[in-house]
Parts: C-alpha cells; structure tokens; sequence
C-alpha cells in the first residue's frame, strides 16, 4: 500500500524537494 502512496509523493516531493526525492528513491 505505501508504495501506491509513495508514489504519487515521490512525484511532489522531488519537484518540491529535489533532495529529498533521491532519498526517498533509496529508502524504498
């Protein structure tokens, strides 16, 4: 289920935090 959610996130999060994106990228 997170992955469904991370995904449309992992979308606005590296638009909004490029940064954050790739970490999140690794995480999952």
């Amino acid at each position: 289920m997170p992955s469904a959610r991370f995904s449309v996130g992992h979308v606005v999060q590296h638009k909004l935090f490029d940064y954050r994106g790739v970490i999140v990228d690794v995480d999952t």
